[in-house]
Protein backbone atom coordinates (compact mmCIF):
# COMPACT_ATOMS: atom_id res chain seq x y z
CA UNK A 1 0.00 0.00 0.00
CA UNK A 2 2.52 2.53 1.08
CA UNK A 3 4.06 1.95 -3.00
CA UNK A 4 0.90 2.50 -3.95
CA UNK A 5 0.14 5.53 -2.33
CA UNK A 6 3.98 6.89 -3.24
CA UNK A 7 3.28 6.74 -6.80
CA UNK A 8 -0.34 8.39 -6.54
CA UNK A 9 1.62 11.50 -4.87
CA UNK A 10 4.44 11.56 -7.64
CA UNK A 11 3.30 13.14 -11.22
CA UNK A 12 3.80 11.00 -14.15
CA UNK A 13 5.91 13.16 -16.17
CA UNK A 14 8.82 13.16 -12.81
CA UNK A 15 7.92 9.76 -12.76
CA UNK A 16 8.77 9.17 -16.31
CA UNK A 17 11.66 11.85 -16.47
CA UNK A 18 13.49 9.92 -13.50
CA UNK A 19 13.44 6.34 -15.64
CA UNK A 20 14.48 8.71 -18.41
CA UNK A 21 17.70 10.33 -16.67
CA UNK A 22 18.59 7.14 -14.90
CA UNK A 23 18.96 5.49 -18.50
CA UNK A 24 21.17 8.59 -20.05
CA UNK A 25 23.36 8.58 -17.33
CA UNK A 26 25.25 6.57 -19.14
CA UNK A 27 26.30 7.90 -21.69
CA UNK A 28 30.10 8.77 -22.64
CA UNK A 29 31.02 11.79 -24.52
CA UNK A 30 33.98 9.92 -26.83
CA UNK A 31 34.88 13.39 -28.09
CA UNK A 32 34.06 17.25 -27.37
CA UNK A 33 35.90 20.16 -28.78
CA UNK A 34 34.76 24.11 -28.90
CA UNK A 35 38.52 24.33 -30.08
CA UNK A 36 39.28 27.75 -27.62
CA UNK A 37 42.47 25.45 -26.48
CA UNK A 38 43.32 22.94 -29.48
CA UNK A 39 46.16 22.62 -31.46
CA UNK A 40 46.79 20.92 -35.03
CA UNK A 41 49.88 19.40 -36.10
CA UNK A 42 50.77 18.31 -39.33
CA UNK A 43 52.49 15.02 -39.08
CA UNK A 44 49.59 12.98 -40.19
CA UNK A 45 48.39 10.43 -38.59
CA UNK A 46 50.65 7.44 -38.42
CA UNK A 47 49.95 3.97 -36.45
CA UNK A 48 52.91 5.04 -34.32
CA UNK A 49 50.22 7.65 -33.11
CA UNK A 50 47.87 4.64 -31.50
CA UNK A 51 49.86 4.06 -28.02
CA UNK A 52 49.79 7.96 -27.71
CA UNK A 53 46.55 9.06 -28.73
CA UNK A 54 44.56 10.45 -26.49
CA UNK A 55 42.35 9.15 -24.21
CA UNK A 56 38.21 9.28 -24.58
CA UNK A 57 37.37 12.88 -24.28
CA UNK A 58 41.15 14.44 -24.96
CA UNK A 59 43.18 13.83 -27.67
CA UNK A 60 45.17 16.28 -30.32
CA UNK A 61 43.90 16.75 -33.73
CA UNK A 62 46.34 16.15 -36.90
CA UNK A 63 46.74 17.00 -40.68
CA UNK A 64 48.43 15.36 -43.33
CA UNK A 65 51.81 16.94 -43.78
CA UNK A 66 52.18 19.39 -47.15
CA UNK A 67 49.68 22.57 -48.29
CA UNK A 68 47.23 22.15 -45.16
CA UNK A 69 44.98 25.02 -44.82
CA UNK A 70 43.72 23.71 -41.28
CA UNK A 71 43.97 25.97 -38.50
CA UNK A 72 43.04 26.60 -35.08
CA UNK A 73 42.57 29.99 -33.70
CA UNK A 74 39.98 31.98 -31.19
CA UNK A 75 37.69 29.31 -30.69
CA UNK A 76 37.14 27.55 -33.93
CA UNK A 77 38.91 25.50 -36.78
CA UNK A 78 38.46 27.29 -39.69
CA UNK A 79 39.77 26.30 -43.91
CA UNK A 80 40.22 29.35 -45.93
CA UNK A 81 40.67 26.55 -48.92
CA UNK A 82 43.01 24.90 -51.02
CA UNK A 83 41.57 25.70 -54.37
CA UNK A 84 38.79 24.24 -56.25
CA UNK A 85 38.02 20.72 -55.42
CA UNK A 86 40.50 20.96 -52.65
CA UNK A 87 43.46 19.36 -53.66
CA UNK A 88 45.91 17.58 -51.89
CA UNK A 89 44.10 19.42 -48.88
CA UNK A 90 44.18 16.47 -46.05
CA UNK A 91 42.02 15.93 -43.89
CA UNK A 92 41.50 17.67 -40.45
CA UNK A 93 41.32 14.09 -37.98
CA UNK A 94 41.86 12.81 -34.34
CA UNK A 95 42.27 9.47 -33.34
CA UNK A 96 40.99 8.48 -29.54
CA UNK A 97 41.59 5.47 -27.42
CA UNK A 98 38.42 4.02 -26.41
CA UNK A 99 39.64 0.45 -25.40
CA UNK A 100 38.75 1.08 -21.47
CA UNK A 101 35.38 1.12 -22.73
CA UNK A 102 33.78 -2.09 -21.49
CA UNK A 103 29.65 -0.72 -21.69
CA UNK A 104 27.96 -3.21 -24.19
CA UNK A 105 25.21 -1.46 -23.97
CA UNK A 106 26.25 1.63 -25.97
CA UNK A 107 25.52 1.18 -28.98
CA UNK A 108 24.29 4.33 -30.68
CA UNK A 109 26.66 6.92 -31.42
CA UNK A 110 25.34 10.94 -31.58
CA UNK A 111 27.37 13.36 -33.78
CA UNK A 112 26.60 16.98 -32.78
CA UNK A 113 28.51 19.68 -35.08
CA UNK A 114 28.01 23.85 -34.89
CA UNK A 115 29.77 25.27 -38.35
CA UNK A 116 29.57 27.96 -40.45
CA UNK A 117 29.72 28.14 -44.26
CA UNK A 118 30.53 31.42 -46.21
CA UNK A 119 30.38 30.06 -49.53
CA UNK A 120 26.72 28.10 -50.50
CA UNK A 121 28.93 25.24 -52.33
CA UNK A 122 30.92 24.26 -49.87
CA UNK A 123 30.48 20.32 -48.60
CA UNK A 124 31.20 19.13 -45.34
CA UNK A 125 31.85 15.95 -44.67
CA UNK A 126 32.63 13.98 -41.32
CA UNK A 127 34.34 10.47 -41.32
CA UNK A 128 33.45 8.13 -38.17
CA UNK A 129 35.78 4.96 -38.05
CA UNK A 130 36.35 2.05 -35.73
CA UNK A 131 39.58 0.26 -35.43
CA UNK A 132 40.04 -3.07 -33.93
CA UNK A 133 43.59 -4.25 -33.28
CA UNK A 134 44.63 -8.16 -32.93
CA UNK A 135 48.10 -7.36 -32.23
CA UNK A 136 50.51 -4.20 -31.37
CA UNK A 137 50.44 -1.39 -34.21
CA UNK A 138 53.32 -1.52 -36.39
CA UNK A 139 56.25 0.53 -34.92
CA UNK A 140 57.85 3.60 -37.46
CA UNK A 141 56.03 5.82 -39.77
CA UNK A 142 53.44 3.70 -41.76
CA UNK A 143 50.27 6.06 -42.11
CA UNK A 144 47.04 4.93 -41.31
CA UNK A 145 45.15 7.64 -43.72
CA UNK A 146 46.09 9.29 -47.11
CA UNK A 147 46.73 12.77 -45.99
CA UNK A 148 46.45 14.34 -49.51
CA UNK A 149 42.68 13.44 -49.29
CA UNK A 150 40.46 14.99 -52.18
CA UNK A 151 36.63 15.44 -52.65
CA UNK A 152 35.89 14.88 -49.15
CA UNK A 153 37.58 11.47 -49.21
CA UNK A 154 39.85 10.16 -46.24
CA UNK A 155 41.55 6.91 -48.34
CA UNK A 156 42.56 4.65 -45.76
CA UNK A 157 46.52 3.95 -46.76
CA UNK A 158 47.31 0.73 -48.48
CA UNK A 159 49.68 -1.28 -46.19
CA UNK A 160 50.88 -5.12 -45.91
CA UNK A 161 49.46 -4.71 -41.82
CA UNK A 162 47.47 -7.32 -41.31
CA UNK A 163 46.26 -7.00 -37.52
CA UNK A 164 44.19 -4.31 -37.80
CA UNK A 165 40.31 -3.72 -39.51
CA UNK A 166 38.70 -0.47 -39.61
CA UNK A 167 34.74 -0.01 -39.83
CA UNK A 168 32.96 2.76 -41.11
CA UNK A 169 30.91 3.66 -37.45
CA UNK A 170 28.28 5.57 -40.08
CA UNK A 171 26.95 2.37 -41.58
CA UNK A 172 28.74 -0.67 -39.88
CA UNK A 173 30.89 -1.49 -43.30
CA UNK A 174 33.89 -3.07 -43.65
CA UNK A 175 36.30 -0.23 -44.37
CA UNK A 176 39.73 -1.93 -45.00
CA UNK A 177 42.69 -0.59 -46.81
CA UNK A 178 41.58 1.54 -49.97
CA UNK A 179 38.21 0.79 -49.89
CA UNK A 180 35.17 2.62 -51.79
CA UNK A 181 33.93 3.43 -47.63
CA UNK A 182 36.37 5.52 -47.80
CA UNK A 183 34.90 8.05 -50.01
CA UNK A 184 32.47 10.96 -49.41
CA UNK A 185 29.53 9.13 -50.34
CA UNK A 186 30.12 6.72 -47.22
CA UNK A 187 30.69 9.87 -45.15
CA UNK A 188 28.14 12.11 -42.85
CA UNK A 189 27.66 15.48 -45.17
CA UNK A 190 27.19 18.35 -43.17
CA UNK A 191 26.16 20.83 -45.17
CA UNK A 192 22.67 21.78 -47.30
CA UNK A 193 23.72 24.11 -49.76
CA UNK A 194 22.84 27.29 -48.18
CA UNK A 195 25.51 29.68 -46.65
CA UNK A 196 25.61 30.82 -43.02
CA UNK A 197 25.18 28.98 -39.67
CA UNK A 198 24.77 25.53 -39.03
CA UNK A 199 23.80 23.28 -36.27
CA UNK A 200 24.18 19.68 -37.14
CA UNK A 201 22.98 16.59 -35.12
CA UNK A 202 22.34 12.95 -35.88
CA UNK A 203 22.01 9.69 -34.59
CA UNK A 204 23.77 6.43 -35.80
CA UNK A 205 22.06 2.78 -34.73
CA UNK A 206 24.95 0.99 -34.04
CA UNK A 207 22.72 -2.34 -32.76
CA UNK A 208 22.26 -3.39 -36.41
CA UNK A 209 25.60 -3.19 -37.34
CA UNK A 210 27.35 -6.24 -39.57
CA UNK A 211 30.43 -5.34 -38.30
CA UNK A 212 33.12 -6.91 -35.58
CA UNK A 213 30.92 -5.23 -32.69
CA UNK A 214 27.38 -3.68 -32.44
CA UNK A 215 28.64 -1.36 -29.68
CA UNK A 216 31.75 1.28 -29.09
CA UNK A 217 33.24 -1.32 -26.64
CA UNK A 218 33.91 -3.63 -29.26
CA UNK A 219 36.42 -1.23 -30.69
CA UNK A 220 39.90 -0.01 -29.77
CA UNK A 221 40.31 2.99 -31.23
CA UNK A 222 38.49 5.31 -33.03
CA UNK A 223 38.72 8.02 -35.99
CA UNK A 224 37.80 11.15 -36.63
CA UNK A 225 38.33 12.46 -39.78
CA UNK A 226 36.66 16.15 -41.04
CA UNK A 227 37.03 16.75 -44.88
CA UNK A 228 35.48 19.42 -47.47
CA UNK A 229 35.13 19.21 -51.30
CA UNK A 230 34.30 22.47 -52.77
CA UNK A 231 33.17 23.65 -56.41
CA UNK A 232 33.70 27.59 -55.62
CA UNK A 233 36.75 29.49 -55.81
CA UNK A 234 36.70 31.08 -52.67
CA UNK A 235 35.68 28.60 -50.04
CA UNK A 236 35.32 28.99 -46.16
CA UNK A 237 34.25 26.69 -43.55
CA UNK A 238 34.19 27.14 -39.79
CA UNK A 239 33.90 24.67 -37.23
CA UNK A 240 33.00 26.22 -33.30
CA UNK A 241 31.77 22.96 -31.75
CA UNK A 242 32.63 19.25 -32.28
CA UNK A 243 30.85 16.33 -30.07
CA UNK A 244 30.71 12.60 -30.81
CA UNK A 245 28.52 11.22 -27.51
CA UNK A 246 28.23 6.73 -27.10
CA UNK A 247 24.54 6.61 -26.06
CA UNK A 248 22.82 3.18 -24.15
CA UNK A 249 19.68 2.06 -25.04
CA UNK A 250 17.14 2.14 -22.16
CA UNK A 251 18.35 0.13 -19.21
CA UNK A 252 16.31 -3.17 -18.86
CA UNK A 253 15.59 -1.63 -15.22
CA UNK A 254 14.36 1.41 -16.69
CA UNK A 255 12.08 -0.24 -19.31
CA UNK A 256 10.90 -2.65 -16.69
CA UNK A 257 9.89 0.69 -14.45
CA UNK A 258 7.80 2.23 -17.42
CA UNK A 259 6.00 -1.21 -17.78
CA UNK A 260 5.14 -1.44 -14.59
CA UNK A 261 4.05 2.08 -14.71
CA UNK A 262 1.89 1.17 -17.49
CA UNK A 263 -0.03 -1.30 -15.56
CA UNK A 264 -0.52 0.81 -12.12
CA UNK A 265 -2.19 3.41 -14.07
CA UNK A 266 -4.24 0.81 -16.66
CA UNK A 267 -5.87 -0.63 -12.74
CA UNK A 268 -6.02 2.92 -11.99
CA UNK A 269 -8.82 3.78 -14.22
Amino acid sequence: MKNTSVIKSMPLVAIMGGLALSSAQASVVLLSDSFDSSTVSTDGHKFSDLSTSGAVGSGAWETGSGATKWTISGGAVTNAGGGTAAQNEGAFSRLVDISSITDTSLNKLTLDVNFTTANASENLFVHIRGYTLTGAPPAGTQSMVNGGATNGNAWNDANSYADWTIYNLNSGQLNNHNSDFSTAASAVKLTDGVAGAHSFSQTFDMSGYAAAADDIAGFDYLGVYITRDHTGTSPSVSIQDFTLTAVPEPSSAALLGLGGLALILRRRK
